[in-house]
C-alpha cells in the first residue's frame, strides 16, 4: 500500500481490502474488521512498553493474527530460565492445535517469539535450552 501514493487510490484499496473479507456482508456491520481493530486495540492496552506499540510486539502481532490463545502458561518467576509464556492454540485454521513460546531473555519484560508449532513462524527445536539461563 505504500506504493499507491493517490490519497482516493488508497481509500479504494482500502475499502476493498475489507469488503473482500466481510464474512457476511448483507450486515451494515463488517466482523471482521470490528474483530481486527478489537485484537489492536487488545495488543496495544496489554502489550505496549517504552520501547514498542503493543502491536509491533511478537505477542501483539499474534494476538492480532490468531487471536487470544486457547490456553495461557505463564512461566515468569521459573528458578533457572528465562521468564516466559506458552501459548496454546486449539485450532488455528490449516493448522490445527499449535503452540507460541515467547521468552524474555533481556528480561526487561521483551517478550519476544523463541518457537511456533505454525508454518512459517519461528521454530527452534531446542527452545527450552534457549531459556536457561
Amino acid at each position: 500500500m505504500n506504493d499507491i501514493e493517490d490519497l482516493d487510490e488508497r481509500r479504494r484499496f482500502l475499502m476493498e481490502f475489507w469488503r473482500k473479507r466481510d464474512p457476511v456482508p448483507s450486515t451494515a456491520v463488517n466482523e471482521f474488521q470490528e474483530d481486527f481493530y478489537q485484537r489492536l486495540q487488545y495488543a496495544n492496552d496489554r502489550y505496549t512498553s517504552t520501547f514498542n506499540e503493543g502491536w509491533e510486539t511478537d505477542r501483539g502481532r499474534t494476538i492480532i493474527k490468531y487471536g487470544p490463545p486457547s490456553r495461557f502458561d505463564p512461566h515468569l518467576m521459573d528458578r533457572d530460565t528465562s521468564p516466559y509464556e506458552i501459548w496454546e492454540y486449539n485450532n488455528i485454521p490449516g493448522e490445527g492445535q499449535a503452540i507460541f513460546v515467547f521468552a524474555d531473555r533481556t528480561n526487561f519484560g521483551l517478550f519476544e517469539l523463541i518457537h511456533s508449532s505454525v508454518a512459517g513462524e519461528r521454530k527452534l527445536a531446542n527452545w527450552m535450552e534457549e531459556l536457561r539461563r
